[in-house]
């Protein structure tokens, strides 16, 4: 039973026991869904989504879509739909895009604040940009300070990993 968590848009892990999190709650044939595996798909589909409460038939609802979408899936396996060359490469490129925006998230964006004094300072230098006042255009101000941090260490590090990796190409250029 999810209780008082399926009230919420999002399940926390933590509110159950590991043990918990490793029992399996769904089997389709010889395959099995733990708690774990089910609480991640249920995030993933709901990250998105606004509103604040989880009703018992929208639970039902995800849960039956879920299997359907499962049983799709093994289908596409056995007919080897996975072997084509083309799902591959956009497997590979999906993986390499998440990962990279993960990455990109941990080591620059967070990292990056920008203080109401440096944003003041910044719109005072650059005034005849913005057509409003500083506290109307505040959060703009620094999401575009932020961006522009955001590109510059990015070049930073991959200067910094270019200059310390071995990098070779078609060596005749």
């Amino acid at each position: 039973s999810f209780g008082a968590s399926a009230q919420r848009r999002v399940l926390e892990a933590d509110l159950f026991k590991k043990s918990d999190l490793e029992n399996i709650i769904l089997t389709i044939d010889d395959k099995e869904i733990t708690l774990a595996r089910f609480i991640a798909a249920f995030n993933l589909a709901f990250q998105l989504n606004k509103l604040p409460i989880l009703t018992e038939k929208e639970l039902v609802q995800f849960i039956d879509n879920f299997i359907n979408q499962y049983v799709l899936y093994l289908d596409a396996l056995e007919k080897e739909v996975d072997k084509d060359v083309l799902i591959q490469d956009q497997l590979v490129n999906k993986e390499y895009r998440l990962l990279l925006t993960k990455y990109l998230n941990e080591e620059i964006a967070q990292k990056i604040i920008i203080s109401d004094e440096e944003a003041l300072k910044h719109y005072g230098q650059n005034k005849s940009s913005w057509n409003a006042e500083f506290e109307h255009v505040k959060s703009s101000v620094k999401r575009e300070m932020k961006n522009e941090r955001m590109i510059s260490t990015r070049e930073e590090i991959v200067d910094r990993l270019r200059k310390k990796s071995n990098i070779r190409y078609n060596d005749l250029l």
